[in-house]
């Protein structure tokens, strides 16, 4: 990276646009004179086709996504440590598409947008399965304590 050599060869990029690979592009160039600004970065040409070609900003997850990652935090809350690790070693693997439908998920569960999930949005998201306030929390602190961070600096 630090030389500028990349390469979009990878099973995540499959099925990437040329245009938002083309950004990418942009944003690492090893000059820094020479690479985007924030302010160029914004008004990018694939910013522009994203907004006109798809739903940016909006919900376009099915309610069968939604569903199935509701049923996925409650079964991972109730899962051994086992299977939780197994879990994390699988996610580890997941399609771009799966991750970017987890991610659109996410944002839309994050209703403060502070890229956690507050207990207050969790039982929003759970209100339908009418649990109860104790097992909401458990099944949150569960949920919250296994999460294993890739960073290592957490």
């Amino acid at each position: 990276m630090l030389q500028g050599k990349y390469r979009f060869d990878g099973p995540e990029w499959i099925g990437v646009s040329d245009e938002a690979k083309q950004f990418v592009k942009d944003l690492l160039v090893v000059d820094q004179s020479k690479r985007l600004s924030a302010v160029e970065a914004i008004n990018h040409p694939w910013f522009s086709i994203k907004e006109a070609g798809s739903s940016y900003g909006k919900s376009s997850v099915s309610s069968s996504v939604k569903q199935r990652v509701i049923e996925g935090i409650i079964s991972y809350a109730e899962a051994s440590d086992f299977r939780k690790l197994a879990l994390n070693v699988i996610a580890k693997k997941s399609t771009s598409k799966e991750i970017f439908e987890l991610r659109q998920v996410f944002h839309e569960f994050d209703t403060l947008n502070t890229g956690t999930i507050t207990l207050e949005e969790f039982r929003e998201v759970l209100s339908h399965f009418q649990f109860e306030e104790k097992d909401l929390i458990e099944i949150f602190r569960k949920v919250v304590s296994q999460s294993i961070c890739c960073c290592k600096s957490c």
